[in-house]
């Protein structure tokens, strides 16, 4: 890995886990009525969606207009107190006929403030306990700007071995000459900035394109294949 940034990123991937609070399978499994249950066609689509591109079917919980016995995500009382009907974890919006079909809320009430990565993602307990980071779970407003650190394991920093694996602004890093397997890091994606002063020595990106440096592979989400040409060369970046 040529280059280290502090950045975190969002993401919107979730994974399954089999003794955890997500349970993948139909709504009418016997296991929904103990504890939420998210099966795999409730993520379609959304790791390569806009950031927050969620249904009220998605983020509502069961037993309300836009959900009445389907899927539910986990609670996230730090971003919604609740309101009337609705308890606290999910948007007041689910109470009434208000809510928007193409995103799901910004923090409510008091929670107002936080910010919006808090509902910017779905639920993802491979990179966070209880889906999403801890003080949006607890108190929105003490969130830092920035996306926190994963807190269950770093499932989502490691062992990738595809860029879908990683967060939205993150790529799945190869050691130098390889272009595979299971030995990934996910790694934030270069800014221009960050590359500005990186010296060009032309590199072979795992896409089969040439860059002037690492960094321009890095900035296109792709690792190093190889120093110099490459052997079926695509374009020059």
């Amino acid at each position: 890995m040529k280059l280290v940034l502090s950045f975190v990123a969002i993401s919107v991937a979730a994974a399954a886990s089999q003794d955890g609070s997500f349970i993948r399978g139909s709504a009418d499994d016997s296991a929904a009525a103990a504890t939420h249950v998210v099966p795999d066609d409730i993520f379609v689509g959304l790791e390569n969606s806009p950031n927050n591109n969620f249904t009220p079917q998605q983020y509502c919980p069961r037993d309300t207009k836009y959900n009445s016995n389907g899927p539910e995500w986990p609670a996230e009382s730090g971003c919604y107190p609740g309101t009337g009907s609705i308890p606290s974890g999910w948007p007041k919006c689910c109470d009434n006929d208000n809510c928007p079909n193409t995103h799901r809320p910004l923090c409510e009430n008091s929670m107002a403030a936080a910010p919006s990565y808090c509902a910017d993602m779905a639920p993802d307990e491979s990179c966070y306990d209880g889906g999403w980071p801890t003080c949006c779970l607890v108190d929105g407003t003490t969130c830092p700007n920035n996306r926190p650190d994963c807190n269950a394991g770093g499932n989502k920093r490691s062992g990738c071995n595809k860029n879908s694996d990683c967060q939205s602004n993150e790529y799945c890093d190869f050691p130098d000459g390889t272009c595979g397997g299971n030995n990934g890091r996910c790694t934030t994606i270069p800014s221009g900035e960050d590359c500005n002063g990186v010296t060009n020595a032309a590199v072979c990106g795992c896409d089969d394109v040439k860059y002037k440096n690492y960094c321009k592979a890095n900035q296109s989400g792709t690792s190093i294949q190889n120093e110099g040409d490459c052997s079926s060369e695509l374009a020059f970046e």
